[in-house]
């Protein structure tokens, strides 16, 4: 709830069930990420195989690859909306891989989903 937007909730999320998923055995050993510190994921494979495989859940590799070079030289948030419903997920997800990929995170900032998860929560409402 941190950032309380859809997209990075939703990546959040996946991440965090990527962990459980990929990462936890029998050795049942814990990591905790330090959020105060901006992570470099090349210094942690944990990390960077969270991170693929929440994208390739989020948004599969094959649909990416096609929409990509449309999708990030989109001005119209259409464009986002149209390739989101084609995928029947959230226009947040693919504004978050958008501005992501782009390393821009000022673009389609109203398709991101500010400030409607926390209300999803009643202790935050």
């Amino acid at each position: 709830l941190r950032y309380d937007r859809l997209d990075n909730f939703w990546f959040t999320l996946v991440h965090e069930l990527a962990h459980i998923y990929l990462h936890l055995d029998d050795d049942n050993i814990a990591f905790f990420d330090d959020t105060e510190k901006i992570a470099n994921e090349s210094e942690n494979p944990q990390e960077r195989e969270a991170n693929q495989f929440t994208h390739e859940l989020l948004i599969g590799s094959d649909e990416w690859e096609k929409a990509a070079p449309t999708l990030l030289e989109a001005t119209k948030q259409n464009i986002l909306i149209r390739f989101a419903d084609q995928l029947s997920i959230s226009p947040a997800i693919v504004a978050g891989r958008v501005r992501w990929e782009k390393g821009n995170y000022q673009v389609f900032s109203q398709l991101v989903g500010n400030r409607k998860v926390r209300e999803q929560f009643a202790e935050y409402a």
